[in-house]
Order: structure tokens, then C-alpha cells, then sequence
């Protein structure tokens, strides 16, 4: 036999054999997967709805299958089976802390905090279940950002709107955002909903690299080390600001136009005693406005003209 004919011959092995191994670690997860969406199911009946019960749990295997719950290395599947879960390791700890701070309400994400919490489940099972944890808060976690930085690109937006209608500023949130529904934004990561805040007004302003004003930003942190906060500029723009750096713009911002509304006050303050002073004695008033300023006396000493 030909040294070509027998690697041809051993290729085709391979082939045949390769594929086995893989279908054999699919089934194994295909049935955790079943066994999981069946369980979803009893739990949250409401995840079912009018269909059929066959085919409520195929789309829910489905869907977990797209979060690419059912591909598992080999090797480490054999290592899973052979030792006992450690619902001490970093990875999973972390995931359960964000869910216990994320305060979901989405009955799938509920269901498989509660199995995690429990702490009772073999090791095909707690892996299926910490990557759809993972998946599904990945997605909640962009669909309440996304969901906010709409409603905050509202409010820049709305201030424009109403400068160009208006010729001034609004005086408030609750000026510049009628709707009350509106006016707060969720933070991502717990759930916790709270009014954005309002910095348009005064003849200071906070503005950023371009150009534009701030209008409003986020009561919550988020980004690296949830050093940041979104920002909302005139027009709608959105950007991202360091907490420290924002805080100290705005503060600046605050004690400028803190100042030149004392001066205004004074000011008013003064026009009014001036118009008052001029109804009791308008003739001392008269020749005080109209005495021209006197010069300051020379006074020369005699060593000086010496």
C-alpha cells in the first residue's frame, strides 16, 4: 500500500472520529439544557404562555444554545464530572454578586438566581447555568444603559428647544422635563432609578473638549472603576466625565454664578435707595449726581521746593 494512500486512509479516520467526540459532549449538554428549560418552565409558567409545552422548552433551548451554553471543552467536561462544584471560585461568586445587586426582574434571570443561590447542582448543570447568567445580564446590563443615555440625550435636546422658544434657560428639571416618567434614568448596574441633574442655568456653564454645554448628567457612577458619569450637552450629545473633574466644574460653575447674582442684588439694591432718596429730597439728590468729581490737593512740603 502506497505511503499516499495510507494517509489519505488515516484522514478519513480522523474525520469520522473527530465528529464523535464532539456529538457525544453536544448530547451530554443537550440534555442539561432540557432538563434546565423544563424546570424554567414549571417555575415561571408564565414564560409559556398559549404554546404547547414541547415547544415553549425547544425555544428555550434554543435560546441557549445562541448564548453558547451547550459548547464545552472536553477535557473540561471530564474535569467537572470527576470533582465536586466550587461555588467558591472567583468567576462564579462575582457573577452571583452582580445579580444579587442588579435587583432583576426578568423571570428567567430570577429563576436561575435562585437555582445559583441554592447551591445544589452537578457540574454540567452549574456551568450551563453560569454562562446563561452571564449572557442574559450582559444583555440586561446594555438594555438599561441604553434605555438611560436615551432619556439623558432627551433632556439636551429638550434645552435646546426650549433656549430657542424661550431666550433663556429653564429654571429646573421640572420645567425643562415636563414628564415625570422622564426625568430619571435607571443605573445599570443595581436597578435603582433617580433623577438626573439639572446644571443649564446661569450665565456660568460647565463646558466640555467640544465645546458644548452641559446641561444635565447622571446621579449615578459608571465605566473603569465607576470613576465616570454620563453627561448630557446641548443639542443631545452625550459624553463620559471623571467624577472628581465634573464635581469641580460644577462647583466653580455654582460659586460664579453665586457671585453675580450678589452683584445684581447689590446693584438693584442700590438703584432702589437711590430712587427712594430721590422722591424724599430730589434737589440733594439733583446736585449730587450733578457735583463733578474733585481733584486731590498737591501738597508740596518746603524741603520739596528747596
Amino acid at each position: 500500500m502506497s505511503c499516499s494512500r495510507v494517509a489519505i486512509l488515516a484522514m478519513l479516520a480522523l474525520a469520522v472520529l473527530i465528529p464523535r467526540v464532539s456529538v457525544a459532549a453536544e448530547v451530554n449538554l443537550d440534555r442539561t439544557l432540557k432538563k434546565l428549560a423544563a424546570s424554567m418552565l414549571r417555575e415561571c409558567p408564565e414564560l409559556q404562555g398559549e404554546e404547547r409545552t414541547s415547544v415553549a422548552r425547544q425555544k428555550l433551548v434554543e435560546e441557549f444554545k445562541r448564548f453558547k451554553a451547550d459548547s464545552i471543552p472536553s477535557t473540561y467536561l471530564k474535569k467537572i464530572r470527576r470533582g465536586k462544584v466550587d461555588y467558591e471560585a472567583f468567576a462564579w461568586t462575582r457573577i452571583v454578586e452582580k445579580y444579587d445587586r442588579g435587583h432583576f426582574k426578568d423571570p428567567k434571570m430570577l429563576f436561575l438566581h435562585t437555582k445559583a443561590k441554592a447551591e445544589k447542582m452537578r457540574g454540567e448543570e452549574h456551568y450551563v447555568v453560569s454562562q446563561l447568567m452571564l449572557s442574559y445580564y450582559e444583555l440586561k446590563l446594555e438594555e438599561r444603559t441604553q434605555s438611560s443615555r436615551k432619556l439623558l440625550s432627551q433632556l439636551g435636546k429638550l434645552y435646546t428647544a426650549y433656549l430657542k422658544e424661550n431666550g433663556k434657560p429653564p429654571k429646573n428639571l421640572e420645567v425643562l422635563q415636563p414628564d415625570v416618567a422622564h426625568r430619571s434614568g435607571m443605573n445599570p448596574l443595581t436597578g435603582a432609578v433617580a433623577d438626573w441633574v439639572y446644571i443649564g442655568q446661569g450665565p456660568a456653564e460647565v463646558r466640555g473638549s467640544n465645546r458644548y454645554r452641559v446641561i444635565a448628567y447622571a446621579p449615578f457612577a459608571s465605566g473603569s472603576g465607576l470613576a465616570y458619569r454620563w453627561v448630557a450637552y446641548k443639542g443631545g450629545q452625550l459624553g463620559s466625565w471623571k467624577t472628581a473633574s465634573l464635581m469641580a466644574a460644577v462647583e466653580r460653575m455654582q460659586r460664579e454664578n453665586s457671585l453675580t447674582s450678589q452683584l445684581q442684588v447689590a446693584a438693584v439694591a442700590r438703584a432702589e435707595k437711590m430712587k427712594s432718596m430721590a422722591v424724599k429730597n430730589p434737589r440733594k439728590v439733583a446736585k449730587k449726581e450733578s457735583r463733578p468729581a474733585t481733584k486731590p490737593k498737591l501738597k508740596i512740603t518746603i524741603r520739596e521746593l528747596w
